[in-house]
């Protein structure tokens, strides 16, 4: 039995390591005694194999004879040993030990030939050679830098929405608010970073808590109303903040647009995504893929995609970690401008794969992408720069072997194989009349699962299915706990994109560095994000005046703060005057609310010996005149 070469695995000082290539040792000299010792240790490397699995040279020669052919040349794999219990979903991982995958044999073949003139060849290169280069990754995966030495949300998510960031938006927004209140002849007041951060807090709230399609006034006021909300700040001020949120210079906008149809919200974006690398280091797999961020408001690039859950939206190129979901780098599509900047307009799908692991570069991990972005003119260029590459592939390029997009008599589930310049290819037939056809530079031997309820599936598909589900795991975590909202305009679209993305990214950073939330079935992100959108608002609750707040915008400071807040200055008044009640004037509400208040309100001459205030013989709790509110 064949062993399945291990997959960058890291040793303890961060180097790529595992039984497929030995470690170059310090260049020293060797005495004879090692060189003798090296080499009976390679010459006993096929009788360990078949010790370790369990397999005598009788049982190994009917293993190799039980690889029969069919009438297309491709081998179909028999079973061997025990069955793995393996899943026919998208979800078969390829953490999979060596008996559970079996080798296909096929008889030799002339070199199969593509439209252009390349040439494929049947059969499969030495396996027991060292790893190549591209397959060894140094460097353990995980936060980096400062993100290793966070304690809270706050500071998770000051490492992606840095002041520096906030500031800009601070400033443009100022902007704003000042030819509003101009215009409508009204005082401004100017946003503040600490009001800013305040009203990033609510939105992440209002996501956690799924808000997104209530009114806004209902969760203010209301029997639906939640008191974090009216204790951080009016709702007229709540308004104001979502129509005045500006990201760039409007004054020179329509300058920039001619380069840049995404000049309203660009640097902005160019800053965020510059955080994205720095503070993490993805593992041995990432993977290319978009997102539609829903938008059906006025915008020269809204994108259609059908099989999109939203349909139209704003396009989104990302690139993420396979394994942690975790946001790396995005690309947003903004369309064709006047006078395109090169270095902002990027085109074609290699292009667009090449910008995104520019980052990466040489650093011996892999990318997988889908259909649309595979090439065989990618995988050569990325191979260059020390990163694999695997993914499906469209049927009608033109490099492809002709005779492995039919499937005119194969049998179903069967796998054909081939091999040009470092890139495999597998044809698998799926079912009658259909196959899927993947290139892979990582992988280079003909292997295909012996569990996978019969379905031999290829290692690359199962290391496929495995991997190409970040961003769509990230997508759907994003929507279970979003804080985008409707509105018109597309920068506040994107900048609420943004904030979902750096909320996700800071629990990815903290769970990994202490370990804190980390359980994300049992609710461990709704607790990060309660937990960060209450830090976010508390110091602005903590500086709103209480003179002069209404009693429910009171108890709601109170239940943020946990807390008792001073009470008002009662109105200085002889006892000798008769009052409203203050509490039966609270309990008021509904229709005709000024009438009851004149007609139902009772009137009093004691007041509460604590707050000073009226309060009638219902509402008073001892002999000593305190109302209850200031019994509890």
């Amino acid at each position: 039995m064949p062993r399945l070469p291990a997959r960058r695995e890291l040793r303890a000082d961060g180097a790529a390591s595992g039984p497929s290539s030995k470690r170059i040792r310090a260049r020293q000299a060797l005495d004879s005694a090692e060189i003798q010792r090296l080499i009976n240790q390679q010459e006993n490397s096929d009788e360990e194999d078949q010790l370790e699995s369990g397999l005598s040279d009788d049982e190994a020669n009917e293993t190799i004879a039980a690889f029969t052919d069919i009438d297309n040349g491709a081998g179909s794999a028999e079973a061997v040993g025990d069955d793995s219990s393996g899943s026919d979903s998208d979800s078969d991982g390829d953490e999979r030990q060596p008996s559970d995958f079996v080798r296909v044999r096929r008889e030799p073949t002339a070199p199969a030939k593509a439209r252009s003139g390349r040439l494929w060849a049947t059969e499969p290169p030495n396996h027991r050679v060292r790893a190549a280069s591209a397959n060894i990754m140094r460097g353990a995966p995980g936060p980096k830098g400062a993100a290793r030495h966070v304690t809270n949300p706050v500071e998770a998510l000051a490492l992606f929405l840095p002041d520096s960031l906030l500031e800009k938006v601070v400033r443009h927004s100022n902007e704003e608010s000042e030819r509003v209140s101009a215009m409508k002849e009204q005082t401004n007041t100017p946003i503040t970073i600490q009001e800013l951060k305040a009203f990033i807090g609510l939105l992440l709230l209002r996501g956690c808590e799924v808000d997104q399609t209530s009114d806004l006034q209902d969760l203010f006021y209301g029997p639906f109303a939640r008191p974090f909300y009216r204790a951080t700040m009016p709702y007229g001020r709540c308004r104001h903040l979502l129509s005045t949120l500006r990201f760039d210079d409007k004054a020179t906008r329509e300058e920039r647009q001619r380069k840049d149809k995404f000049s309203a919200i660009r640097e902005v974006m160019s800053e965020f995504n510059e955080t994205l690398t720095r503070h993490y280091n993805p593992s041995d797999c990432i993977t290319v893929d978009e997102t539609l961020r829903s938008f059906r408001g006025r915008c020269g690039f809204v994108t259609y995609m059908p099989n999109k859950p939203s349909k139209y939206g704003l396009l989104i190129r990302d690139l993420a970690d396979a394994r942690s979901r975790y946001m790396l780098r995005m690309l947003p599509y903004a369309g064709v401008a006047q006078d395109p900047d090169p270095d902002l307009h990027v085109t074609g799908a290699a292009n667009i794969v090449k910008h995104l692991v520019a980052p990466f570069k040489n650093s011996g991990r892999n990318v997988t992408a889908d259909r649309f972005y595979t090439t065989i003119a990618l995988c050569e260029e990325l191979l260059e720069q020390n990163l694999t590459y695997v993914g499906t592939v469209q049927a009608n390029r033109r490099d492809l072997p002709e005779e492995a997009k039919t499937t005119t008599g194969r049998e179903q589930y069967s796998t054909q194989f081939y091999w040009s310049d470092g890139i495999m290819m597998a044809s698998y037939n799926k079912k009658r009349g259909k196959n899927v056809l993947m290139l892979s530079t990582q992988h280079d031997q003909p292997l295909v699962d012996a569990g996978a309820a019969g379905k031999k599936k290829p290692e690359m598909m199962l290391y496929y299915n495995s991997t190409k589900g970040g961003i769509d795991t990230i997508d759907q975590m994003l929507d279970t706990y979003t804080c985008r909202v409707s509105t018109r305009r597309w920068p506040m679209a994107i900048f609420l994109f943004i904030l979902d993305v750096a909320a996700l990214n800071s629990w990815v950073v903290l769970s990994e560095a202490t370990g804190q939330f980390a359980n994300a079935r049992h609710g461990g992100r709704k607790a990060f994000l309660r937990e960060l959108g209450l830090s976010l608002i508390r110091p602005l609750v903590c500086s709103r005046p209480t003179d002069n707040m209404v009693m429910k915008t009171r108890l709601a400071v109170e239940v943020i703060l946990k807390e008792k807040t001073a009470p008002p200055a009662a109105p200085q008044r002889t006892e000798a005057q008769r009052a409203r009640c203050h509490l039966c004037t609270v309990n008021q509400h509904g229709n005709g609310y000024k009438k009851a208040r004149s007609n139902s309100v009772n009137k009093t001459k004691k007041m509460c010996a604590r707050c000073r205030r009226s309060v009638c013989g219902t509402h008073r709790v001892s002999h000593l005149v305190v109302c209850e509110r200031c019994a509890e």
